[in-house]
């Protein structure tokens, strides 16, 4: 939960910036990369992007371990990751 509150922060700041500043557009591309890089690695990590085939040779090649390892790090990023790309989305919808 402290990387969510940090995310929040982050895209208020990042949507304060970018509406009350002349230069909107660089908010809103900082905000776009760093909250949709975000959810694609976390969208890598979880094995989304991967046919069924894949993920269950991946699965079965983990052990529990690595695998609570890697879910911890896919709901970090998908945490810190979403309230910035919501303030991109803000953003755009606001200037335009």
């Amino acid at each position: 939960m402290k990387l969510f509150s940090v995310g929040i922060i982050v895209g208020i700041l990042l949507f304060l910036l970018g509406y009350y500043t002349p230069l909107h557009y660089v908010f809103i591309v900082v905000s776009g990369i760093l909250g949709a890089g975000s959810l694609v690695i976390s969208g890598m990590a979880s094995g989304a992007f991967v046919s069924g085939d894949r993920n269950r040779a991946n699965f079965a090649a983990e052990n529990r371990e690595e695998r609570h390892q890697r879910i911890s790090i896919l709901k970090k990023l998908a945490l810190f990751g979403g309230p910035i790309f919501a303030s991109c989305i803000a953003l755009i919808a606001l200037t335009n």
